[in-house]
């Protein structure tokens, strides 16, 4: 999935993606700042790959659904769906 600033998952556009699935619970995040549009200094750069996975431990990617040019509060979609 790239470098690991291409693999920070940008919180915002998780949960974007967790609520436009429609019926899931919240997100499991970690306590403490979560969303930044930085790393080391640097902003990042995309595109960027979202990975989720359910409490069974199946996995999806969407991949380069974020795009290149993204900005803060944009909502992305994908096709990608759990079965």
């Amino acid at each position: 999935m790239g470098s690991l600033a291409n693999n920070i998952m940008v919180v915002g556009a998780v949960l974007a993606a967790l609520v436009a699935g429609g019926s899931c619970g919240p997100p499991k995040v970690p306590p403490g700042p979560n969303i930044t549009t930085n790393y080391n200094g640097k902003a990042l750069k995309g595109p960027f790959s979202i990975r989720l996975t359910s409490e069974s431990g199946k996995k999806v990617i969407a991949k380069d659904v974020i795009p290149a040019n993204w900005r803060p509060d944009a909502v992305y979609t994908s096709n990608v769906q759990f079965y």
